[in-house]
């Protein structure tokens, strides 16, 4: 949006056209009259008719410096205006590859979880193989631990005197 200034400038500029439309209305009123008077006194009419073509220079003149005022706060404002749209569409960009960059290092990280999730998997495996061989163990040990207790009360009872018999001493 243009400066409150600008849009004041403009308001008094359409205000001082309008201003002078109504003034070349009566000048061109006046002139009507006056040039009918002046059939009379040629030489009157074209001193008077010489200030008023002098008069319209001026005001169209300066009528003229306005707009090319208003003109250059206009390609001021547009200047203005292209400037911030150049620096929101850079920073639009630079969005985007932040965006971007967040998007690979989101990816990254899923690929490094699904890692984390293959390697606890792996773990779990072989928590449950050491629990299987732990258990395993157990048993086999139990069948040794009874096989070794029948052997030796095997062997006991080879080494037990008879009934009767007396022990011997070492």
């Amino acid at each position: 949006m243009p400066p409150q200034s600008l849009l004041d400038r403009l308001a008094r500029l359409e205000e001082r056209v309008s201003q002078l439309e109504g003034s070349a209305s009566e000048r061109f009123g006046l002139l009507d009259r006056r040039m009918d008077a002046l059939q009379e006194e040629p030489h009157a009419g074209f001193a008077w008719v010489h200030e008023e073509f002098t008069w319209v220079r001026k005001e169209f003149a300066w009528v003229r410096e306005e707009f090319a005022g208003v003109r250059e706060k206009f390609a001021w404002v547009h200047e203005e205006f292209e400037a911030v749209h150049r620096k929101f569409e850079a920073v639009d960009r630079k969005f985007d590859a932040v965006d971007r960059k967040f998007d690979a290092v989101d990816g990254r990280f899923d690929a490094v979880d699904g890692r984390f999730d293959a390697v606890d998997e792996r773990f779990e495996a072989l928590e449950r193989r050491m629990e299987q061989g732990f258990e395993e163990a157990r048993r086999h040990s139990l069948v040794l631990y009874e096989d070794l207790v029948t052997r030796i009360s095997t062997i006991g009872e080879a080494l037990a005197p008879a009934p009767g018999r007396p022990r011997r001493k070492r």
